[in-house]
Parts: structure tokens; C-alpha cells; sequence
């Protein structure tokens, strides 16, 4: 049993979200907690133009934040919570090893003028359709095992 549990850009590649997640509860200790961080794919318009430019990352479109709250609600977590993150998801994207941008990330100037984007994406960008989320969930110390 682990006090945290932690998967990031992991769900969106495997079929069996619902079993992966069920697993992840599984071996979280109690009172432990549980952390999932996704790319927002069906939301996102950015996530879903990268979705479709990465065939690898085509299954970010399948995420649904209520759908996976609700998994882990229904595995017994408490206190479920998500969190919104980059509205622009611009460092992932022009990052990316498998784009051509990505010798730009050797240059302070290109991550400076990313980091304004993200800002401003902020203030536009309604925060339901940001990029990124994290759902945080605890398991509670009573009850027994599941």
C-alpha cells in the first residue's frame, strides 16, 4: 500500500481507465491520497489539434473529467477535487520531441514569450476549458480494504 498514488499523461494511452483507476484505489494506503493529471482533450480546442497531429496522444479526446471524478467516488475516495491548469498547454505542444519546434525550448526568450501566452490565455480562456487538470482524491481511514 502507497500514501500517494500518482499517474500523469498515463490514462489517455490505455483502454481500461476505469480498471487502471480501480487499481490505483486499490493500493492506495488509507487515509492516503490519489493524483491524476490529464491533458484536458475534449475541451481543449489545442489538445484536440495535438491530438490529431500525435497519433499516440489521439486518446486525450476519450478523457472525461466527470467520468473519471465519478470512477473514484464510486471506488470509495473522498474529498474528489479538480484543479485546472495552462489554458494554452503551449510548452506540451511546442515541446513536443516528436514536433519540429521543439529545439526552440533551448532559447529563455521562446519560454518567456510561452509563459506571457499562458497568461493571457488565462485571462481569456474559460477555466473548464483549460489543458490540463488534476484530480485529487483521499481514501478515507475507516472502512475496510477494498
Amino acid at each position: 500500500k502507497f500514501d500517494l498514488v500518482f499517474s500523469r499523461d498515463l490514462l489517455h494511452h490505455l483502454s481500461d481507465k476505469d480498471g487502471v483507476i480501480s487499481e490505483m484505489v486499490r493500493v492506495c494506503r488509507k487515509s492516503g491520497s490519489l493524483a491524476i493529471i490529464e491533458m484536458n482533450g475534449r475541451s481543449n480546442f489545442i489538445a484536440k489539434i495535438f491530438a490529431s497531429l500525435i497519433k499516440e496522444e489521439a486518446g486525450m479526446k476519450d478523457i472525461n473529467i466527470d467520468h473519471l471524478a465519478s470512477i473514484l467516488l464510486n471506488c470509495g475516495m473522498k474529498n474528489v477535487k479538480v484543479i485546472m491548469k495552462h489554458p494554452l498547454l503551449l510548452y506540451r505542444i511546442v515541446f513536443h520531441y516528436k514536433l519540429p519546434l521543439s529545439w526552440m525550448a533551448r532559447y529563455k526568450t521562446m519560454i518567456s514569450f510561452i509563459e506571457l501566452l499562458e497568461k493571457v490565455g488565462k485571462k481569456i480562456i474559460p477555466q473548464e476549458k483549460w489543458g490540463y487538470f488534476i484530480i485529487l482524491a483521499s481514501k478515507p481511514s475507516y472502512g475496510g480494504e477494498k
